[in-house]
């Protein structure tokens, strides 16, 4: 075998061995499903909550502690305005857990608010790059803001007993102009 020979092998081999190396950080975790739970309708200035509910599966072979976290995240801007988090814990093998963000909507009128909810899993000590473990963006959501401050309202027995009163003022009044002849207007002819 020559020396060229030799250097391809090694190469390969080098390959090889890389190539079965422990995987990367981001191969520990794996969100498989996300569920939300949000109202869909709300005031302006209105404090509101969000449930993510987060269900996956991290790898638990070594002493590793691992918290979700979720951010909501303006669209337009890219800014996230909230974030939360909650212990997913070591025994994570197979985990649904819950985080509750708090946020107030804005002082709009009678206009949808769009929103994104971005999940991550990370492990404990560090909030992204080498320790940000599995990640997700899910559709945007969107609240309905609508003012509701109260506008009088007529009860159904109101309407009808003032329709039942005019109705018999307008009576009275034609059965008396009918009735009375210094009402009545005299045709003269000229």
């Amino acid at each position: 075998m020559n020396l060229r020979a030799g250097i391809i092998l090694g190469l390969l081999a080098i390959l090889f061995l890389v190539s079965r190396s422990t995987p990367v950080a981001a191969n520990f975790c794996k969100i498989s499903n996300v569920s939300y739970d949000y109202p869909h309708q709300a005031e302006p200035a209105q404090h509101i909550e969000v449930h993510t509910t987060i269900d996956g599966s991290c790898y638990t072979g070594q002493e590793r502690y691992y918290t979700a976290r979720v951010d909501l995240v303006d669209p337009v801007a890219g800014n996230t305005f909230t974030w939360s988090g909650a212990p997913i814990g070591a025994d994570a093998e197979n985990f649904s857990v819950t985080v509750t963000s708090s946020t107030v909507t804005p002082s709009i009128t009678n206009a949808s608010w769009t929103f994104e909810i971005r999940v991550y899993v990370i492990q404990n000590g560090g909030g992204g790059g080498p320790y940000l473990l599995d990640y997700s963006t899910s559709t945007s959501a969107t609240i309905q803001i609508v003012s509701t401050t109260a506008v009088p309202e007529l009860a159904p027995v109101a309407v009808y007993a003032s329709l039942t009163v005019v109705f018999a003022l307008a009576t009275v009044l034609l059965t008396a102009n009918n009735s009375n002849p210094n009402l009545k207007r005299r045709h003269t002819t000229r």
